[in-house]
């Protein structure tokens, strides 16, 4: 890549950083976007399929912010998913972590010795972090009450307080 198009690319990343925090810090602009987005959710969509789309165009001559756009968006999705965890139950569940690498392995695995596409491997891969999850999900589903605590006990007695 070019050195005046990585300072335009900074530029444009630092850009966005500060009037982010330009938004966050106006109650009263915060509270108007708030309102527009729940209000008008087509339009919504529609300017993140349009912001999506320009940025395929922006980048298309390096590969290499591609990929640094497309990692960011799924370690977005990840950390979404923790934080919605963490946020509802106030419970550190690494279970979605595990799932994700269980299944990227997996479809890295099938691409690389078996040469095999990117959507069949998906879904394998989907598929057997799936699977993966099936001995968690046994000792869970039998208890009741509180879902880590008697799961923990009963894989592991050995730490298990004297009574």
């Amino acid at each position: 890549m070019r050195t005046d198009r990585l300072w335009k690319v900074i530029a444009l990343i630092l850009a966005i950083i500060a009037g982010s925090a330009y938004l966050s810090r106006k109650e009263r602009v915060s509270q108007h976007l708030s309102r527009l987005f729940r209000e008008m959710k087509v339009v919504s969509l529609c300017g993140f399929v349009v912001m999506v789309a320009f940025d395929s165009f922006v980048f298309r001559s390096s590969a290499y912010l591609i990929h640094i756009c497309l990692m960011a968006g799924l370690y977005s999705i990840l950390a979404l998913g923790l934080n919605f965890q963490l946020g509802s139950t106030n419970v550190v569940n690494f279970a979605t972590a595990a799932s994700y690498g269980i299944g990227a392995y997996t479809s890295a695995f099938l691409a690389v010795h078996f040469h095999i596409s990117f959507w069949p491997g998906l879904l394998i891969g989907g598929g057997v972090a799936s699977f993966f999850g099936i001995p968690v999900r046994i000792p869970l589903h039998e208890d009741e009450g509180l879902l880590f605590v008697p799961c923990h006990h009963r894989l592991w007695p050995h730490h298990l307080p004297p009574s």
